[in-house]
């Protein structure tokens, strides 16, 4: 995912309005993805959020946000 905007999404779910690399329902972890140079603001809790277990598993490089779980993810 490269240079697009994601602005101001809430929602209840996990994975709603915002960026998340998110395991599938059958259990697949979400690997080796890149997200480069994306616009990411005003979501809430986080504009991106990432949960697998294995760190660098996917690259995120070169976004602008305010707040990521874990933090550092810019």
């Amino acid at each position: 995912m490269t240079q697009d905007v994601v602005a101001g999404n809430s929602g209840w779910s996990s994975l709603s309005g915002r960026i998340v690399p998110f395991r599938s329902f059958v259990g697949a972890v979400n690997e080796k993805n890149r997200v480069d140079e994306n616009w990411i603001t005003a979501n809430v809790p986080a504009g991106l959020v990432s949960r697998n277990a294995a760190k660098g598993s996917n690259l995120f490089r070169g976004n602008f946000r305010r707040v990521s779980i874990p933090a550092g993810l810019c």
